[in-house]
């Protein structure tokens, strides 16, 4: 997975600006303009405002290009814009992150004038992290830090260490690699075959296809015929069935069974997390966790360590 300054998901909005839903008080992080004990949210920082117009230029990209995505997993409107904004607020300030509000700004341009083929794709090249301040092999908990603009994690664990992005034939670092590759099922990192380009096992198809009998082909859609996981549409409009039939994906409310239920996959409406096979609030940091790992906790920076939510601290992960 390449590094991209962009948000979830995998990262991770709404047309309208909020007042900085994420200013680095809460954080004990830099946000370009405000001491790191700055107290409550302002709209005065540099960087906090550029964030919000990144996140805004991305939930929007997002609702019209993916709008499945957007309901299920993002959110729409300012649901969306609040989380995203806090994530990007809190990553760009981190100690040895150069990313500034003119970087932040010069991707949510890119984001607005993309097609939406293109921003399924791939994220704009504007929007790749510059190289961060630290060196390889040290200490780190986010990508923006290290020079190679990956800080590798084991599972379950809240820090890394800044790594050298492996490229074409090197094995994969927790199933991440250069910008452009992808990891294969076999652990080393390939480029994608463009649709109707040959394909294998060590070369796979872009996100936009699957491996159809030695070409990639674009993926199924509801009612055409399937063979498993990852042959139907891209972000979970439907899903293959026992009967080997793309069938459309519900979406559950709140308090509903949620997962594979009745031979179809039923997913949460955001920003329910589907939690003991049903849809429930995520759970805040310091909750106790585990059935459904760090999709039951909220935040972006927030995972399920040691039977809790935990959000991932800098200053926890310093050499």
């Amino acid at each position: 997975m390449s590094a991209r300054i962009g948000v979830v998901g995998p990262v991770l909005l709404a047309l309208v600006l909020v007042p900085c839903a994420a200013c680095s008080g809460r954080f004990g992080v830099s946000d370009g303009g405000e001491p790191a004990d700055a107290g409550p949210w302002t709209t005065r920082s540099p960087r906090a405002l550029a964030c919000a117009v990144l996140a805004e230029a991305t939930c929007a990209r997002v609702d019209a290009c993916a709008p499945f995505l957007a309901q299920t997993s993002l959110g729409r409107g300012a649901a969306c814009v609040a989380p995203v904004t806090e994530h990007c607020v809190r990553t760009a300030g981190v100690g040895g992150s150069r990313r500034t509000p003119e970087s932040l700004t010069a991707c949510a341009e890119a984001i607005r004038a993309s097609a939406c083929g293109d921003f399924v794709a791939r994220f704009p090249d504007n929007c790749e992290l510059p190289p961060g301040e630290l060196a390889l092999d040290a200490s780190c908990a986010f990508d923006e830090q290290c020079g190679s603009s990956l800080c590798a994690r084991e599972p379950e664990t809240a820090c890394g260490t800044c790594v050298r992005a492996p490229g074409v034939g090197a094995s994969c670092v927790f199933g991440r690699c250069a910008r452009g590759l992808v990891c294969t099922s076999a652990g080393q990192c390939a480029k994608p075959a463009a649709l109707g380009e040959p394909c294998g096992p060590n070369d796979p198809c872009t996100n936009l296809g699957f491996c159809d009998t030695g070409r990639c082909a674009p993926r199924r859609t509801v009612g055409q015929g399937c063979a498993g996981f990852g042959q139907c549409e891209l972000f979970g409009e439907s899903a293959c069935a026992a009967n080997s039939i793309c069938i459309a994906t519900k979406v559950a409310k709140p308090g509903e069974a949620c997962d594979l239920t009745a031979n179809a996959l039923v997913l949460c409406e955001a920003p329910y997390r589907c939690i003991d096979d049903r849809c429930a609030p995520a759970k805040p940091e310091g909750a106790a966790c585990g059935s459904g790992g760090a999709h039951e906790c909220a935040g972006h920076q927030t995972e399920c360590l040691r039977g809790r939510c935990v959000a991932r601290v800098v200053e926890a992960c310093r050499n």
